[in-house]
């Protein structure tokens, strides 16, 4: 096990993980100002043009809500999910659909790797075992995951700053506690069904 934690250890500290790919990089921030819809969805239909995924919960856009249907468009430079899978989409509106830059920060919880942050695990460049590899794409696995979370932790907090910062423009100081209070039974909801989602696959 030592030897493993070592070629680990090596590979993390040596290898360049920035290989090349046909992606501009952009910023969380950029993605999400430039973004017309963000929200968590489950892929529940494909063909060879289109995917249709239900929402789970809405980050950004208007005119959507839980249980709302959005029809994907499939083609060269989206992304491209399976049925079944849980994502979270950053993606703007077209005549074909919603579009999905695939260069961007849009991934599934199944296959949890952006090409923006280049978090994918490049192969090994020393010999090793199979053993050693499986030690490798179990910490970029469990470090994209953890990362995943956090961003839809951090978009879910954005939406109710949000939220709050223009109920309380349009309502009194003495509204205010009430506004608080209903913001902490969405987020509790959101999380909520989140977790339901997730438990069922």
């Amino acid at each position: 096990m030592t030897k493993y934690l070592i070629v680990v250890l090596l590979h993390i500290a040596f290898v360049n993980r920035h290989y090349s790919n046909d992606c501009k990089t952009i910023t969380k921030f950029d993605e999400y100002n430039m973004s017309e819809i963000i929200f968590l969805g489950y892929v529940t239909e494909k063909d060879s043009e289109h995917f249709t995924i239900t929402i789970i919960e809405i980050f950004k856009g208007k005119d959507f809500s839980f249980g709302s249907k959005v029809q994907g468009f499939l083609g060269l430079g989206v992304v491209n999910p399976n049925i079944g899978e849980t994502w979270l989409l950053y993606g703007s509106f077209s005549e074909n659909g919603i579009v999905i830059n695939r260069c961007g920060h849009s991934r599934s919880f199944s296959n949890p790797y952006s090409l923006a942050s280049n978090d994918i695990p490049p192969p090994l460049a020393i010999e090793s075992s199979k053993e050693a590899q499986d030690l490798i794409e179990n910490v970029y696995l469990n470090r994209a995951l953890a990362e995943l979370q956090y961003d839809v932790m951090d978009l879910r907090q954005r939406k109710f700053q949000a939220e709050y910062t223009r109920l309380y423009d349009k309502n009194s100081d003495e509204s205010s506690y009430l506004v608080w209070i209903l913001i902490s039974f969405s987020l509790f909801f959101s999380s909520l069904s989140l977790f339901v989602v997730l438990k069922k696959k």
